[in-house]
């Protein structure tokens, strides 16, 4: 089983208890509207991310458009995320849109590799991708497909392929396309198209492989450039990915006697930390790696009075909570 770690930072201070969001230090945004809450990589795309790599395409405050078949943007989000999900809206999908000869035009992809020098086409990955059909491909013009696919090192492969049929189009209407995704590819994962499930994968022993980092606008040119293509003519804004498993910030205050700090960890399952008990240990340490206490978890939830192993109050500062067994030196 792959185990994932997680990391909650808590910043001590002298103030009652509360809860505050944390905020990525990858967000960047120049809208207003977009809520960046608790995402690893959060962007309007009224410009270039920064660190991103464009090719092709323009920038505007509506944000960034696709001008020619090989219009994209390469993003590498920084981490590798197990468990969680990339929204963005889109405009422009009608029939009748530029594009290459195959028919297979990818909108929007994730993947655990960096496909780079285009080298990808039977390479040991994991990704999701979402396509656009125009004539040319095995399907009807305007339909949609989304892929689930996962390659182990020995080059064997599986893939879910969901077709979802063409609806009508409003060219000048912006669509919000959500796919998730968890630990269990091909039956954990799913593409929303405006809050509603449109496709669910349906193929057992697909998975993550590590977890998704680098994604990818328009064409990721997994099988090198000119062999798939990005359509002409569409808007892109207000992306966002968020980690299921994400680290969780909290001010507290063990000043305050007899109020304990009780908040939930964020994920579904509590396997997310280890052999799926009811009760897990966890440790407390302090920046340099001290171990401050031992905690034990109930259910999803935890409880810190703000001592340390000898019942004392610690000062204010950050404190670090990981599990029973990882190293400090696994979280820089």
């Amino acid at each position: 089983m792959v185990k994932y770690y997680f990391l909650i930072i808590m910043i001590l201070t002298l103030c009652e208890w509360s809860f505050s969001a944390p905020k990525s230090s990858r967000m960047l945004t120049g809208s207003d509207t977009l809520d960046c809450t608790k995402t690893v990589f959060c962007h309007s795309l009224d410009s270039l991310p920064s660190g991103a790599e464009q090719l092709g395409g323009t920038f505007s405050e509506e944000g960034f458009q696709t001008t020619d078949i090989k219009s994209s943007i390469a993003i590498d989000l920084g981490t590798y995320i197990a468990a969680g999900y990339v929204e963005i809206e889109i405009k422009g999908f009608k029939l009748g849109l530029e594009a290459d000869t195959i028919g297979k035009n990818p909108i929007l992809s994730i993947w655990n590799v960096d496909t780079g020098d285009g080298n990808c086409k039977n390479c040991a990955a994991s990704f999701i991708q979402m396509r656009f059909h125009t004539p040319g491909a095995p399907h009807p013009e305007g339909s949609l497909l989304f892929r689930l696919t996962s390659r182990n090192t020995e080059g064997s492969s599986g893939s879910h392929e969901g077709v979802i049929e063409a609806i009508d189009w409003d060219p000048e209407n912006w669509y919000t396309y959500r796919a998730t995704w968890t630990e269990n590819l091909g039956t954990g994962s799913n593409l929303m198209l405006d809050g509603d499930t449109i496709d669910a994968g349906s193929q057992p022993n697909l998975v993550v492989n590590g977890g998704m980092r680098y994604l990818y606008i328009g064409d990721d040119i997994y099988q090198g450039p000119g062999r798939y293509s990005t359509l002409v003519g569409l808007s892109y804004r207000n992306v966002k990915v968020v980690n299921s498993l994400d680290t969780t910030s909290v001010v507290v205050s063990p000043q305050q006697k007899n109020t304990p700090i009780t908040f939930s960890l964020i994920g579904k399952e509590i396997k997310l930390i280890g052999k799926t008990p009811d009760r897990e240990k966890i440790r407390i340490v302090d920046l340099q790696g001290k171990l401050i206490k031992h905690l034990e978890l109930n259910g999803a939830q935890l409880s810190w009075d703000g001592r340390d192993r000898n019942n004392k109050l610690v000062p204010s500062s950050l404190y670090i909570l990981l599990p029973f067994k990882q190293k400090i030196s696994t979280i820089y």
